[in-house]
């Protein structure tokens, strides 16, 4: 599938990604509030401007097409930062922990602001906050990534030729819509058609009834389908149920046996059983479960007594023992990553250039917002980002799967003993979003694209994404408090999110971050990863990554590897190997239809029936 690299950007992939910024974006961010999920939307645009061009006797090449699917990747930007930062300040798990009155008002404006009560950003004291929030990701995280990234590049794309088994996949979609068979093609429209029915009753069809009834009527519940109170009495404390999205069937078209199972036995090893034994033996720190508690209140309460440092833990050795566990490897692919073997000498120049620049500035912003001490945090900020994005992608290279292990500065803070509040909301460069960009370089080989082509086209581009993203942010948040009965998604996961800060902040005060567990569950997680890795029986990745999604999203994830395996032994093997990229695209360019169809009527009827308060 590999080509010669020739340019992609021209006035069709620019149109398409203006069209994904206007339109998928909003969709996005509607999806985020409603289900704590997002949708992929490359698929469903690149498609769509296939068959215009096909339609108008243009021809969309491969080249094309991928620079449309990689642009409209930008709809899945959801900028919701900004709103869970006030959500933060005010909730009742940091006002709990005692340390909201110390929050910086550099991070978030300080209690007294109009804007908590006028929900809106157009006020002064968003100032410093957002200026020093887009100085952050745009300009210094993403010339970091992008360095990194190009490093990283030659090593695991053209010396060890890591397979990235979900951009193989993504390769394969692009070549069936721009350049495959009239057969491929009518599958994907079959397909697309289903998932498009399906995602229109669960988000479009109510807020269609609602405009002529005024009243919210679901006939399929969202995010779940709760069935915890069905099974309380046999296994109190345990959350199930059913997620009624499809981006689980999705994932398991394109994932391992091995790593589907993997993530299925994780999540109901922690959220179904765990929980149920943390009830049963009185377990936890504190006693948190009632009979007839649903499993928004479960996920979050579990979390704040028992899971939250144990996931650290298991997490961090999960992303850790496969250097640990293959040092010579590791060490070697270190040593290897040097700017001397990147091609052109003005590419080693701005690669150079792009993480001096942008390490020197993290550290500068950062010394001038915390009094932490700057001779611990800046070989953080010098080395962590290149580890991570190396084990990341290692893990996303040879499985298609990662976990988040990005929390080695919050081990530092805690070690050290620090008091202050201030420093766990300093900006700090440690991210691994060197491995988003070196996953688009891999489909850019894959398919021939010229990878300069996607830098000029997502910088072109960039800043009116930031402005539409927060525009309709402002939108959503202008017509109901974000989260609130109107956005469950945001409700049951932001405070989730919310206590696995507070946590780190205050947990030690508090009596809930216990070193100990830590240790033991890293020790743990370090043993399991060994025996997996030695019998090859799991994937101690895939254990992880399933703690990090509750049962229901795992029940949907069975279902989905019930149905590609009744499809596959119904139709043969080597139809599904053939096929099974196109079912997984047709599903997701569906639920994205419907999901923009959803929001249009959504902004429709809400701003007829819902008045600000």
């Amino acid at each position: 599938m590999e080509r010669h690299q020739i340019s992609g950007l021209t006035w069709v992939s620019l149109l398409a990604g203006l069209f994904s910024i206007f339109v998928f974006i909003p969709a996005n961010i509607y999806l985020r509030l409603m289900t704590g999920q997002r949708i992929e939307v490359s698929m469903f645009a690149m498609l769509l401007f296939v068959e215009m061009g096909r339609l108008l006797g243009k021809r969309i090449s491969r080249q094309e097409a991928y620079m449309i699917s990689f642009l409209a990747g930008m709809g899945a930007f959801a900028p919701l930062d900004m709103v869970y930062r006030v959500y933060f300040r005010n909730s009742d798990v940091v006002k709990g922990f005692g340390f909201a009155e110390e929050i910086p008002t550099w991070w978030v404006p300080p209690p007294e602001s109009n804007v908590h009560i006028a929900r809106t950003f157009f006020h002064q004291d968003w100032l410093v906050p957002f200026a020093l929030s887009l100085l952050n990701y745009p300009v210094l995280v993403v010339a970091l990534a992008i360095s990194i990234a190009f490093l990283l590049k030659d090593l695991y794309i053209d010396v060890q030729k890591l397979p990235f088994p979900l951009q193989q996949v993504t390769a394969q979609q692009i070549v069936t819509i721009s350049e495959g068979e009239e057969s491929a093609l009518n599958l994907l429209f079959t397909v697309s058609i289903f998932g498009f029915i399906w995602s229109f009753v669960v988000y479009a069809l109510p807020n269609v009834i609602r405009s002529y009834t005024g009243r919210l009527i679901q006939f399929v519940p969202i995010p779940w389908y709760d069935l915890t109170g069905e099974i309380e009495q046999f296994f109190p404390g345990a959350m199930f149920g059913v997620l009624t999205d499809l981006s689980p069937v999705v994932m398991a078209f394109v994932l391992s046996k091995n790593m589907i199972i993997s993530m299925i036995i994780g999540s109901f090893a922690v959220w179904f059983f765990g929980n149920s034994l943390l009830v049963k033996y009185d377990l936890s720190l504190q006693p948190w479960w009632l009979p007839g508690l649903s499993s928004e209140f479960i996920y979050s309460r579990s979390t704040l007594y028992f899971w939250a440092v144990p996931l650290i833990g298991f997490s961090l050795a999960a992303g850790l023992m496969p250097v640990f566990r293959y040092p010579r490897r590791f060490y070697r692919a270190l040593a290897s990553v040097s700017p001397a073997g990147v091609k052109g000498s003005h590419i080693r120049r701005l690669i150079l250039l792009g993480i001096t620049s942008s390490t020197c500035g993290g550290i500068v912003i950062y010394h001038l917002l915390t009094d932490f001490p700057l001779y611990i945090a800046a070989p953080l900020f010098v080395i962590t980002p290149l580890i991570m994005t190396m084990v990341n992608s290692q893990m996303l290279g040879e499985t298609g799967v990662n976990i988040d292990v990005n929390v080695p500065l919050n081990l530092i803070y805690y070690a050290s003993g620090y008091s202050g509040v201030e420093v766990w909301f300093a900006p700090t460069l440690i991210n691994v979003e060197g491995t988003w960009w070196l996953t688009n370089f891999k489909v850019a080989q894959l398919t021939g694209t010229s990878i300069r082509d996607l830098l000029k086209a997502r910088f072109l581009l960039l800043p009116l994404m930031f402005l539409v993203g927060y525009l309709f942010v402002q939108l959503y948040w202008y017509l109901a408090p974000i989260p609130s009965g109107i956005y469950p998604g945001a409700r049951i996961f932001w405070r989730v999110e919310a206590i696995n800060l507070a946590i780190w902040i205050r947990g030690r005060e508090a009596g809930l971050f216990n070193p100990i567990w830590l240790v033991a569950s890293f020790l743990a997680g370090a043993a399991i990863y060994f025996i997996t890795d030695v019998t090859g029986f799991l994937s101690a990745v895939g254990l992880a990554a399933g703690t990090q999604i509750t049962p229901h999203f795992a029940t949907t994830l069975m279902m989905g590897f019930l149905v590609r395996t009744a499809i596959s032994r119904y139709k043969g093997e080597e139809w599904w190997r053939k096929n099974y990229r196109i079912l997984a695209a047709g599903l997701a360019i569906g639920t994205s239809f419907a999901i923009s169809v959803s929001v249009a009527i959504s902004l429709i009827v809400t701003s007829i029936w819902i008045l600000p308060i």
